[in-house]
């Protein structure tokens, strides 16, 4: 049998198992229909929602117009209902549905080409769904249709559609193993197909190892201004050493505002000792929105001693949640004595389960701040747990004796209690004075709560040799206080190589946001 009619023949099979086929085709005019969804927020002829009689009934006209349309004249109408069937088809599971999709996207295939792509799209489907479809379609091979409907669409006239015709075609022949032929499909996609086609055929190409023909699709696709493929064209022109160009590639997607870029173009300046052209990069990459180049370029800033900025840029990473940029926050809102800040942002970092932030947050959230000592205790903070112990102090006349008798006889841990004590009665001068005694006595936290009073009443020098001795002690707060008070030269003389040390010190007590500041994680 002549191969075109043998196909003529099977088309007509497919077609006649349609409900919505029957019928003779016609062009005559008729009133546009909307194919857009019946809802409730539809109007009626008077301006009011509809009724949910009349919602139906609009529901059921709608679904009729559009059968109707589909069988007397295809296109459109025909593919609406295609991708109804392959809703059902998504929700159920049914295979029935997929078969109806199938042959109403061939009808509207068969009245314009602009419409094989959905069916080729279909066929695709049931083929990785495993369908069968020389069960229901006997003679009918799915490799075929599915190159054959591709093949149509690219037909259409409509340049969009026919590029992602081509590009679908290359995905096809990559399934079947025509790695020459998917190579010229994918080609065409790009050249035809816009930006988007040129950076998935790029991709498929790498994976076929093509990767000259994927450096010019990407090439081809950054000409479009597609950012995402000049920043990948930059990745592959610094792997076959091209800098230079690559570099270029970065700028380019960094001048059409994608962040990634920016900090990648960045990264490449840094490695290249251009501090300048990088710290210009991060900041154009933290102004758009991608908070790793804000951190990075507020770690620069705690190095360079400028914290006051570095604050800035960390305070805009902790309002895009970053934890460790909130634990920042909160540590040197601690070391400027501005307590409600500095609870606002460990509030934020031990949310997300940070030790230290909850541990400071209970330390500085007066009589509330037992919940945070117990969340820091449980996540095995040593000194949360300590501080924890002391909380738990009775609060009474006979206890408070107690307390500085046991603190007198050179107990720490009833120094802490009677300061605590003292605290939640307001006394702040017997609270300083156990607090003073839990010094002498070796007592981290105590050293380092009293370092927090000496700031916040402006003094300084005695802060600075508080702080110092809890740090010694293992307090890793206090190691950070000191690291701000060498960076900016409070109660010390300002010196950046000690205010290293210093964070590197906290660093290796657990500190992130010293981490971070000292090996960048």
């Amino acid at each position: 049998m002549d191969m075109n009619l043998k196909k003529q023949g099977l088309l007509g099979l497919l077609l006649s198992l349609s409900l919505f086929v029957s019928g003779c085709n016609s062009n005559s005019p008729r009133e546009p229909i909307n194919y857009a969804p019946v809802n409730s927020s539809t109007m009626n002829e008077d301006g009011e929602p509809l009724s949910e009689e009349e919602l139906q009934a609009a529901i059921l006209a709608r679904a009729e117009a559009i059968k109707k349309d589909c069988r007397e004249r295809g296109g459109k109408s025909c593919e609406v209902m295609a991708l109804e069937a392959l809703s059902d088809y998504e929700l159920k599971g049914n295979f029935d549905d997929l078969k109806s999709a199938i042959v109403l996207a061939t009808k509207a295939c068969g009245s314009d080409r602009r419409y094989c792509l959905i069916k080729g799209d279909l066929f695709f489907r049931a083929y990785k769904d495993g369908l069968n479809i020389e069960t229901w379609l006997p003679g009918r091979y799915i490799r075929d249709e599915l190159t054959d409907a591709y093949t149509m669409a690219t037909q259409s006239g409509d340049i969009a559609i026919a590029g992602d015709a081509f590009y679908k075609l290359g995905l096809v022949n990559t399934e079947f193993k025509n790695t020459a032929l998917a190579q010229k499909n994918f080609d065409l996609g790009c050249k035809i197909g816009g930006a988007n086609n040129c950076v998935s055929g790029a991709e498929q190409l790498t994976k076929l190892g093509k990767s000259d023909s994927s450096l010019d699709a990407y090439k081809k696709a950054c000409e479009f201004n597609n950012s995402s493929a000049c920043l990948r064209l930059g990745d592959r022109l610094y792997e076959i050493k091209k800098y230079k160009e690559g570099n270029d590639a970065y700028s380019k997607a960094c001048d059409l505002k994608d962040g990634s870029a920016c900090q990648a173009l960045a990264e490449r300046m840094v490695k290249a000792k251009k501090f300048s052209e990088a710290a210009s990069a991060y900041q154009r990459s933290c102004d758009l929105g991608n908070m790793d180049s804000c951190v990075t370029l507020a770690r620069s800033k705690v190095r360079s001693g400028n914290l006051d900025k570095a604050l800035e840029l960390f305070n805009k990473a902790c309002d895009a949640n970053n934890n460790v940029a909130c634990q920042f926050v909160g540590d040197y809102h601690i070391f400027r004595s501005q307590s409600a800040q500095a609870q606002s942002s460990l509030g934020k970092a031990c949310s997300a389960q940070n030790a230290q932030a909850c541990y400071e947050l209970g330390l500085n959230s007066g009589k509330s701040g037992q919940q945070y000592l117990v969340q820091a205790c449980n996540l095995d903070h040593k000194l949360a747990c300590t501080a924890l112990i002391a909380s738990y102090g009775t609060v009474s006349p006979e206890a408070t004796n107690a307390y500085g008798k046991s603190c007198d006889s050179g107990n720490k841990d009833s120094c802490m209690q009677l300061a605590n004590s003292a605290m939640q009665q307001n006394d702040n001068a017997t609270a300083n004075r156990a607090l003073t005694q839990a010094c002498k006595l070796n007592s981290p936290v105590g050293c380092e709560q009293l370092a927090m009073s000496d700031l916040s009443q402006g003094r300084y020098d005695s802060a600075m040799q508080n702080s110092i001795k809890a740090c010694n002690l293992k307090s890793g707060t206090s190691c950070m206080q000191v690291a701000f008070a060498y960076a900016q030269g409070v109660g010390v003389k300002k010196n950046l190589n000690q205010a290293s040390s210093y964070y590197n010190k906290a660093c290796k007590l657990g500190l992130k946001d010293a981490c971070y500041i000292v090996n960048g994680k």
